[in-house]
């Protein structure tokens, strides 16, 4: 990616420097574990994000990640898969999953959420 592009997220946010990009990808195994634990995520204003600060601390997270992630997976009874997760960003509410289920015959993660409409103000 070529300096100075931006990345859209969505019609509000976007994210213009790669290396946060990536950082963002290399966070993301670690949501599995993270959806486990807790039922509430709720970032608050003044959130500082990861941003690796070298290419060997990108792969370590996501490394880090995956193994956790796994280890959560494989210990997750059918209770932990249905318990109601909440995403809260600057207390609204963004996302509220029903449930989360792993079908392991499809090899494939299917979840059930329920959309939660945010109100511009």
């Amino acid at each position: 990616m070529r300096a100075g592009r931006q990345v859209r997220l969505s019609a509000s946010r976007e994210i213009d420097d790669p290396g946060r990009l990536a950082s963002h990808v290399a966070e993301m195994p670690s949501w599995a574990k993270t959806t486990l634990e807790t039922e509430l995520l709720e970032m608050e204003p003044g959130f500082k994000p990861f941003i690796a600060q070298s290419r060997a601390e990108l792969l370590q997270t996501f490394d880090k990640g995956v193994e956790e992630a796994r280890e959560k997976i494989k210990a997750a009874t059918e209770e932990d898969w249905k318990k109601i997760w909440t995403f809260k960003y600057q207390g609204q509410t963004l996302w509220v999953i029903a449930s989360f289920f792993w079908d392991f015959t499809q090899s494939a993660p299917s979840r059930t959420s329920v959309p939660v409409r945010r109100s511009r103000s």
